[in-house]
């Protein structure tokens, strides 16, 4: 990617998004929480020494163990200043149908989406929350959910569409300044956690007979 630590943010994503080679890293895992992201963020995530990180949990993760996915949410954010703290993160806040009629048609916000906002914002992490402009779009257009979350939670191309341009108009006016505090904003936040992969400690007569991702569970 060549030498871009002189460059403001907003121009290091500019010239990121303007190479050839720019690569896209899969690592996430549908239906799960941050507490297993955080755990296994260092290989499927840090392990590609990634310029650019979009972390998004606000769907799977739940309210009654806010906690929990606080002290993950914060633990991948310091894992990622920790490796590289010229590296630029955004938090993502997406929405499912029940958060728009529960809470934004309401004038409310999720309770795990303000927990995240709460961990991105005390590093001065950009919060992206496309489940609120999801919500503003629909209550302006007067359209109906399920043309854009067709099962009420996954977005189709016309769904994704609403969220990219929220988070390239996000991207294009926001001041970056990230601040990687010393001191953690959470108790026994998860910036430790490992990932074991049990096929290391199997002993006879244990049998791996199932893959996941391609690799061994």
């Amino acid at each position: 990617m060549g030498s871009s630590t002189q460059m403001s943010a907003k121009d290091r994503i500019v010239a990121l998004l303007d190479e050839n080679s720019f690569v896209e890293i899969k690592g996430g895992v549908s239906g799960t929480p941050s507490y297993l992201g955080v755990h296994r963020f260092d290989r499927d995530v840090l392990s590609q020494n990634p310029d650019l990180v979009f972390i998004e949990f606000s769907v799977n993760d739940f309210t009654h163990y806010q906690d929990l996915f606080e002290r993950s949410m914060e633990g991948m954010i310091r894992k990622s200043l920790k490796q590289n703290p010229d590296m630029i993160i955004s938090v993502i806040g997406t929405a499912v149908a029940g958060h728009l009629k529960d809470c934004y048609f309401k004038g409310k916000e999720p309770e795990m989406v303000q927990s995240h906002k709460k961990v991105a914002a005390y590093y001065n992490i950009p919060y992206i929350n496309v489940g609120k402009a999801f919500s503003d779009y629909i209550q302006r257009s007067g359209e109906d959910i399920i043309k854009y979350l067709p099962d009420e939670v996954h977005p189709n191309l016309e769904g994704g569409k609403i969220y990219a341009d929220e988070i390239t108009n996000y991207l294009d006016n926001y001041d970056w300044n990230i601040d990687f505090k010393s001191e953690p904003l959470t108790v026994n936040n998860l910036e430790n956690a490992s990932l074991f992969m049990a096929d290391q400690y199997a002993v006879q007569p244990w049998m791996i007979e199932a893959n996941m991702r391609g690799k061994n569970p």
